[in-house]
């Protein structure tokens, strides 16, 4: 009796039944980690920018007032999403 086993061309899902999850792929895991820094880094960027902007313009122009609300958003908005609670 001559048995030959078929040629598996697909290995993604070999290693994943029912019981075992599929593997992780750590290159993607790794790829959105660093898009999660460099996206850090540009908002904290951003808002020494505006931190800026604020300590150098005039007082009370329009300018000042602007940036300072944006700061405001900008650090109201990090406080709400840190927050767990559910408003309705």
């Amino acid at each position: 009796m001559d048995y030959e086993a078929p040629i598996v061309k697909e290995f993604d899902d070999i290693d994943s039944d029912e019981l075992t999850p599929p593997p992780v792929d750590f290159r993607k895991k790794a790829e959105l980690e660093k898009e999660k820094a460099a996206n850090a880094i540009d908002r904290i960027a951003y808002q020494e920018e505006l931190q800026q902007r604020v300590l150098d313009s005039t007082r009370y122009t329009y300018g000042w007032f602007k940036s300072l609300l944006e700061l405001e958003m900008l650090n109201t908005n990090t406080n709400y999403l840190n927050l767990s609670l559910i408003h309705i």
